[in-house]
């Protein structure tokens, strides 16, 4: 039996960050020691920073899709197809509305969850903002001459699309009503943990030869257009202004899609403070960390570790994160001078330990919920179904 493990991603940058390549090869490695014939697909549906691909997806082919409709054309209708999603976004919800209408028996997919989400606000329409919108409209269009009425269902009267398996970060209850309020639904929901406490690490033991940093977790806002630039720098000013005050320098986590561009102006601007750009995956333990409303935070806060948010727009906190004892949250403010101050001249408020996981101050319950292995389980899934399966 022919077996095809397709991933349905926005670009190139985002499999930095969504672990498809380590999942997909996974799932290939055991589905081979079976002896199916398989092969590994990456379908992307924007073209920004699409070449050159970069060279560790050599033995995975990586293509760019118009329509819904064109998995479905590339693909043999015998060949047995298990689709990966890590979005709710339009061609994600599209695509998965192309599964649903034609009902094949030999597809499932697969929903997995990739951050804490929550309602972007878009303040400035830049040129990754065009771009997506131009090609979010081609792959629309094109899906809509191919399922007219089911399209525009989904568009005006928000029908729902229906994932087979979904991984699902706790708190389980909170998350499938979530996705549900965005008409994603799912037939067998698991129970995850968030990638990054897998991911990450603390330092048993640090020397600091010169000054103590803290970390600033950066995100795309300004990139995505959900801040201006100008904004962005006047926040930045800021924390320069911090760390002189109390003769701190500053280690900077970037995200996968940060603009080189826009941090090397930042460097060439920023003489008087000392700051670092780390890629690292294991952290010392800070005394603090600033970020706007990262999901990596959850890292930190679950290892007692303090986190303050600033916010430059008005999206709000992921679940969780604003009601921590060790987060302190601060809105609509490009200024981070006087919260800052104000957090480190009364230390005090953080001086009993804590040893709370995020997911143990939610006050939403799974029912005991087993928590699985996601890639473990993606192996049992697709390993039973074709062993089941009846053609």
């Amino acid at each position: 039996m022919y077996v095809r493990l397709i991933w349905i991603a926005p670009d190139i940058a985002s499999l930095r960050y969504n672990n498809a390549s380590d999942i997909l090869r996974q799932a290939f490695s055991a589905l081979r020691k079976e002896n199916y014939n398989v092969k590994m697909t990456i379908y992307v549906y924007t073209l920004d920073n699409f070449s050159p691909i970069d060279s560790a997806y050599d033995d995975i082919s990586v293509e760019y899709i118009p329509s819904a409709a064109t998995i479905f054309s590339r693909n043999s209708r015998e060949d047995f197809k298990f689709i990966f999603f890590d979005g709710y976004r339009l061609p994600d919800k599209l695509s998965l509305l192309c599964v649903n209408i034609r009902k094949p028996q030999n597809v499932r997919t697969f929903y997995i969850q990739h951050g804490r989400y929550t309602k972007l606000s878009r303040k400035v329409i830049n040129m990754h903002i065009l771009k997506k919108s131009i090609f979010y409209s081609i792959f629309l269009l094109r899906t809509l001459f191919h399922l007219p009425l089911s399209t525009l269902n989904l568009l005006f009267f928000r029908s729902p699309v229906v994932a087979d398996f979904a991984f699902i970060y706790c708190p389980l209850q909170y998350w499938i009503r979530f996705h549900s309020m965005h008409r994603l639904l799912f037939k067998s929901p698991f129970l995850i943990q968030d990638r990054d406490m897998k991911r990450f690490s603390l330092k048993s033991r640090i020397f600091y030869s010169i000054k103590k940093p803290f970390l600033y977790i950066a995100q795309t806002l300004v990139e995505d257009g959900r801040c201006s630039k100008d904004q962005f720098f006047d926040f930045w000013r800021s924390l320069v202004a911090f760390s002189l005050r109390y003769g701190l320098s500053i280690d900077i986590r970037l995200h996968p899609r940060s603009s080189n561009k826009l941090w090397q102006e930042i460097q060439s601007n920023t003489q008087d403070v000392e700051f670092n750009l780390i890629a690292s995956t294991e952290f010392p333990r800070y005394d603090f960390v600033i970020t706007h409303n990262s999901a990596m935070s959850v890292f930190f806060l679950n290892n007692s570790i303090p986190v303050y948010f600033f916010s430059l727009s008005s999206e709000p906190l992921p679940l969780g994160l604003g009601n921590h004892p060790l987060s302190r949250s601060f809105e609509f403010s490009n200024n981070a001078s006087d919260g800052l101050f104000s957090c480190h001249s009364h230390p005090s408020e953080f001086s009993n330990p804590y040893d709370l996981a995020l997911e143990d101050n939610l006050s939403l319950s799974d029912d005991a919920v087993r928590e699985v292995d996601l890639e473990a389980e993606i192996e049992y899934l697709t390993l039973t179904t074709l062993k089941s399966c009846s053609f």
